[in-house]
């Protein structure tokens, strides 16, 4: 299996995909927004999950500290370890089983886990949405949420707490997230997202119901 997903992103990714992916950023974030709304998270907070993980690039293999990617001598992907991060979110193997086997609704079932899948984007972003308001459930507040995503749900508490401190994955995100939630810019622009989804969803809902009505 990650001999295929190797195999598939080096046929994929090309640097025509890189250029596209850097280009459409604005259409990437409202697939964030998007699943942010469904599941009643901060739209500005999930997108800055997103831009530390992935900096906004859907196609990510996480590669922290260099120990879930080996690279040949000319820095090409060569092997993958299993629990590798993937996609624009970066969701490990384990955490991805977690989520649909203990969070996700019915609708989001699986019995393959096929690791590219993690590549789309609508769907790693709306499992990272259901992690993330797990958490916050769970801890109670967003630092400590952060942290745990980071790091793992399964850590201590005192291993958490102390992975909220300045500098910390945790309060890097949220720092980012509370300057940048006041962004008028960006209100408008996850406002203006949210509301052109609402439409197109009921325009959808009416759609349907007329079908109905015409059997």
């Amino acid at each position: 299996m990650l001999k295929n997903i190797i195999l598939c992103l080096i046929l994929f990714i090309t640097p025509e995909t890189i250029s596209y992916a850097e280009s459409n950023k604005t259409a990437i974030k409202q697939f964030i927004i998007i699943s942010a709304h469904i599941h009643k998270i901060p739209p500005s907070l999930l997108l800055e999950v997103c831009r530390r993980e992935s900096n906004f690039v859907w196609f990510s293999i996480g590669d922290k500290d260099n120990k879930t990617i080996v690279r040949n001598d000319s820095g090409e992907i060569i092997e993958i370890e299993e629990n590798s991060s993937l996609g624009i979110c970066q969701i490990s193997m384990n955490t991805w089983k977690f989520i649909i086997e203990e969070l996700a609704p019915p609708s989001m079932k699986i019995e393959v886990y096929d690791y590219l899948r993690l590549m789309d984007l609508d769907y790693n972003s709306e499992l990272s949405a259901i992690y993330l308001k797990w958490l916050y459930k769970r801890y109670g507040n967003w630092r400590m949420a952060l942290a745990a995503y980071n790091s793992g749900h399964n850590k201590s508490l005192k291993f958490l707490k102390n992975k909220t401190k300045k500098g910390s994955y945790s309060m890097t995100v949220y720092t980012r997230w509370e300057q940048n939630k006041i962004s008028f810019e960006q209100n408008k622009f996850i406002k203006n997202t949210i509301r052109k989804y609402e439409l197109e969803q009921r325009i959808k809902k009416y759609r349907k119901i007329l079908q109905e009505h015409k059997k």
